[in-house]
């Protein structure tokens, strides 16, 4: 009851069977009977709900000696009274309730520690599919060792993507919402084209996106399918941002832009190299370096998705008129960056 007393030093942690016992076994604090925790002042914390058994051991406690009325009426005070009054704050949540909105409460409630993000919450999804776990006998998946290796293979071979500290999870460069988000634009991009192929000339198809609800809404089987695509896209970015010069993670001006690199499924390397100098390359330099990182994302997809099926009016007239680029339609692209 000291008041200039560090309470949780008065907190005492003991076995199930109550006796604490030194190096060699031998007890030095023996709380076995309720005899023992009178004697010593220790009163054990399980009762504090429970009114009855607090009131037998208040008998026993106070049976001791008179003197021990003044301490346990302080006790029951500070201690006893002000543990039974805590008010916890309850936040009910509907099972329908979206996975964005629960998101948003863990953010906004979690003030006290690190704030939770799409990445760890959808780390706790993934290891509570129960699909998952019954087809690989009882293991859950762990999505944050399915990127520690997936960023660790890219770093080892392309320094331009940072580095990633298995042991803190302290990260640079690229980090685990990139790689999210190039996932829900590979994601979102399909769902678009398999909508058109039944929709011929629709105008409401569903947008290429990597907003924070795609993250989501990203079920496990997709990112399964989508991961190691999305990975081996990387490293060709990776390539590709050699063959420019930029071989550290510093020489990036903008590193959000590697994600709308990822190259479309249906674009092959010669038209992605292409399309990656004429549309995304002069944004990643500023052209765009203003908007939100997730803003602009889905254009460059389907942007490339154009400049890849089909020539602009300056290539048509380069081709009729015998004139050579190495990368038609990218004159002004930079050879290098410094």
């Amino acid at each position: 009851m000291d008041e200039a007393a560090d309470r949780d030093e008065a907190i005492v942690s003991v076995p199930e069977d109550r006796v604490v016992r030194g190096a060699y076994g031998h007890a030095t604090r023996d709380l076995s009977t309720r005899e023992k925790e009178c004697a010593s002042g220790l009163f054990p914390l399980n009762l504090i709900f429970e009114s009855d058994l607090t009131g037998k051991w208040q008998r026993a406690y106070v049976s001791g000696g008179d003197d021990r009325w003044d301490l346990w009426s302080a006790f029951q005070a500070r201690v006893i009274d002000t543990v039974k009054g805590f008010k916890v704050p309850l936040i009910r949540l509907p099972k329908e309730t979206r996975k964005e909105a629960v998101c948003s409460v863990f953010e906004r409630v979690n003030t006290g520690g690190v704030v939770l993000n799409v990445f760890e919450l959808l780390t706790a999804t993934y290891a509570g599919d129960t699909q998952y776990s019954a087809h690989h006998d009882g293991q859950d998946f762990s999505l944050i060792k399915d990127w520690q290796a997936i960023k660790g293979e890219l770093c080892s071979d392309h320094q331009v993507f940072g580095t990633l500290d298995k042991d803190s999870g302290q990260e640079t460069g690229l980090t685990s919402l990139d790689f999210l988000q190039a996932i829900a634009l590979v994601r979102t991009y399909l769902r678009k084209q398999e909508f058109l192929a039944e929709h011929p000339g629709a105008t409401n198809a569903p947008a290429v996106s990597c907003k924070r609800r795609d993250l989501l809404h990203l079920p496990l089987t997709d990112y399964i399918r989508i991961a190691p695509k999305t990975a081996e896209a990387l490293s060709w970015v990776g390539r590709f941002l050699a063959t420019q010069h930029v071989f550290r993670e510093r020489d990036l001006p903008y590193g959000s832009q590697v994600v709308p690199w990822r190259p479309s499924p249906s674009c092959s390397a010669r038209h992605c190299r292409n399309r990656t100098l004429r549309r995304n390359w002069p944004a990643g330099t500023g052209a765009v370096s203003s908007a939100s990182s997730t803003e602009g994302h889905g254009h460059p997809v389907r942007a490339g998705r154009r400049a890849s099926g089909r020539l602009d009016q300056g290539q048509r007239y380069r081709a009729r008129h015998g004139h050579r680029s190495d990368v038609p339609g990218a004159a002004s692209a930079p050879a290098r960056l410094t």
